[in-house]
């Protein structure tokens, strides 16, 4: 038994002599990560002025976006055509219901229906600043007595400022 465990020993002390080569990083990275976030306000309603283009001012309120990416605005729904809005008499029951054009641009420059975005920002923008200042035209058309509406629906896009990703 004796030599049993003298053997074992022996043969464990010879196996440590060929000396196991350990490979060790010498640097570890640590990462921490913050999710982006902000704020964007959008006036809930826009009463038209007559005899006079009306301004609608799209703003962030806050943002903390990663370096690398960006936040862009586009109109999701309400353009009838490029860079115009139908606003339909409210309350009307008749089969040809009463309804106004406007022109809408972006700072002047028209907004399309196949690319209708109409701002962007990033984390180097000011916390406070205009992502999209609207010009809304006076509506045009037969103007019959009542109050017309359409809505503008926005959209906002968290987007890779990298190429091919998103």
């Amino acid at each position: 038994m004796k030599k049993t465990l003298l053997t074992g020993f022996i043969a464990i002390g010879i196996l440590g002599l060929f000396g196991g080569k350990v490979q060790a990083d010498d640097q570890t990275k640590l990462s921490y990560q913050v999710d982006s976030e902000y704020l964007i306000s959008i006036p809930a309603t826009v009463e038209l002025d007559a005899g006079t283009t009306t301004y609608i001012d799209i703003k962030t309120i806050s943002h903390n976006i990663d370096p690398d990416r960006y936040v862009s605005l586009s109109i999701k729904d309400g353009l009838t055509a490029d860079s115009e809005i139908t606003l339909k008499r409210d309350g009307d029951t008749t089969t040809n219901i009463s309804t106004l054009k406007s022109t809408i641009t972006k700072s002047g420059a028209p907004i399309l229906i196949n690319n209708p975005e109409i701002g962007t920002f990033d984390y180097k923008s000011g916390q406070t600043d205009s992502v999209a200042t609207l010009f809304v035209d006076e509506p045009e058309g037969n103007k019959r007595a009542g109050t017309y509406l359409t809505t503008l629906t926005f959209t906002s896009e968290y987007k890779s400022k990298i190429l091919g990703e998103e």
